[in-house]
């Protein structure tokens, strides 16, 4: 699974409240995981000596 573009999550959750199914934000789960991922390498890399 790829990561979807940041512009496309809105669309992606308007679509699982229209329609009510929570596979429909899978993507946008996995886009906010790396997200995370990336977040926590940055700061390790700001943190290293």
């Amino acid at each position: 699974m790829g990561d979807v573009p940041g512009e496309e999550v809105p669309g992606l959750y308007h679509d699982f409240v229209r329609h009510g199914d929570p596979y429909r934000l899978v993507p946008v789960f996995h886009h906010n995981l790396l997200d995370v991922i990336t977040m926590s390498e940055i700061l390790a890399a700001l943190c290293r000596r």
